[in-house]
């Protein structure tokens, strides 16, 4: 059994979560983007390092989300090449894919209609990790959440 749960936010501001469910140890990667090109891309070297890192020891929890209908083409074309590179990239390491709606995992932690904000405060208050600081860091926030739920689906949230 896979004691380690990848959740991923897929988008350029999401991230990957390294879930230990067995020690509690957390690994959180910003999505990789490539730096050399004049729009968003994802980085495939630092992405393939990232999941040949839980190759064989890992299942995946992915945010099983779509585009915004208010993006333009553009941001439509970008994020649909982006989650096609995550899934061709999680098959190619042959790992088992949870696909997570959204809806499923946010009414979870009572986050349906809430602000990236609340997702923040969520993560830090069931990992104790200061990678979620930053409003910036909702991304981060929010695959960790997605692992969190792929873990244990029946959640009572601490006080």
């Amino acid at each position: 059994m896979n004691t380690i749960i990848l959740g991923i936010d897929p988008g350029f501001t999401g991230a990957i979560c390294a879930y230990n469910t067995a020690t509690k140890d957390i690994e959180i990667y910003d999505m990789p983007l490539r730096v050399d090109t004049p729009r968003s891309e994802i980085d495939l070297e630092m992405l393939s390092r990232i999941f040949k890192q839980y190759y064989g020891q890992a299942r995946a929890a992915v945010e099983d989300v779509g585009p915004n209908w208010r993006w333009s083409k553009k941001g439509i074309w970008s994020f649909g090449e982006g989650f096609g590179i995550l899934k061709g990239m999680l098959k190619a390491y042959n790992f088992d894919v949870d696909y997570i709606r959204p809806q499923d995992w946010k009414k979870a932690f009572n986050l349906i209609k809430k602000d990236k904000p609340a997702s923040i405060a969520i993560a830090k208050k069931l990992s104790n990790l200061d990678a979620f600081r930053l409003k910036k860091h909702h991304g981060r926030a929010e695959s960790f959440l997605i692992a969190y739920y792929a873990a244990h689906k029946r959640i009572n949230l601490p006080k």
